[in-house]
């Protein structure tokens, strides 16, 4: 007795299932579909593009470089280097 029952539930179990499923279909194939999407076109506005600086050449950065090493470069200190003696 015990099998019979569980293959009947097996069985309603299945059929409710896919009696569920066909329902669902059916119900969302005949729902109304959504208006299509229209997208309008904002009005163009005209962007006023900033002019760059030209980039500089190969030449004129490595004279450019050695001239600011020139300005910038460090005073020799007069201060003694700390140092840990250890232990």
């Amino acid at each position: 007795m015990q099998k019979i029952t569980k293959s009947i539930i097996h069985v309603w179990v299945s059929l409710a299932s896919m009696a569920a499923f066909m329902f669902g279909w059916a119900i969302f194939a005949h729902t109304e579909k959504p208006a299509p999407l229209i997208v309008q076109q904002p009005p163009s506005m005209q962007l006023e593009v900033p002019s760059l600086e030209p980039i500089p050449s190969i030449d004129e950065l490595v004279q450019s470089s050695s001239q600011s090493m020139q300005i910038f470069q460090k005073p020799a200190s007069s201060l003694p280097r700390l140092r840990a003696r250890g232990s």
